[in-house]
């Protein structure tokens, strides 16, 4: 459980705009209609999809890191007035989806948006296509300075569709010329 009391935390309401998925095709995120990144653990995926669509208003409690542009989700609460709260993954151990097809792929694009771990790491990109790149935040630091806003990347990796979304699980990024 959090030591953190989520009712102390500011909230923000907003409509959800589209989800955002990991390597592992479970949700960690979504970006609200203004932009804004929210992330919460990949434990509470299957519970929040099953409560939340895009399109949904939702109020989330939460923290911003440092030097990220990311709302780090504590609790979310539904239009409805279901609230979803993180009580750590010992509560509600993290089961992944089953793990969509992959195929390997190059793929190339600019960069639209960065994606930002809790702890406000680069975790990956949005490319102008849609296409979401992910990385693990931990390891791969020189990474962030190709998935900056404009970059004109290429990326190598496994692509898989979750949900509709184009996800690849890079091993390899280059700038494009």
């Amino acid at each position: 459980m959090h030591w953190i009391d989520p009712q102390s935390l500011p909230s923000i309401e907003n409509r959800v705009a589209s989800f955002i998925f990991n390597a592992d095709g479970s949700a960690d995120g979504f970006f609200f209609a203004n932009g804004q990144q929210v992330h919460f653990p990949p434990h509470l995926s299957r519970q929040l999809l099953k409560r939340v669509k895009a399109g949904d208003t939702v109020r989330v409690r939460g923290v911003k890191p440092r030097g990220a542009d990311v709302l780090v989700a504590f609790t979310l609460t539904t239009r409805g007035g279901h609230t979803i709260e993180d009580h750590g993954p010992e509560a509600e151990p993290h089961r992944p989806a089953s793990k969509p097809k992959s195929k390997p792929v190059e793929i190339s694009g600019t960069v639209a948006r960065t994606l930002y771990a809790p702890k406000g790491e680069t975790c990956g990109a949005v490319l102008d296509d849609g296409t979401l790149l992910r990385v693990h935040p931990k390891g791969n630091e020189a990474l962030a300075a190709y998935l900056q806003v404009g970059k004109s990347v290429t990326a190598w990796g496994l692509q898989m569709a979750v949900r509709g979304q184009h996800v690849v699980d890079v091993s390899h990024l280059a700038y494009n010329q």
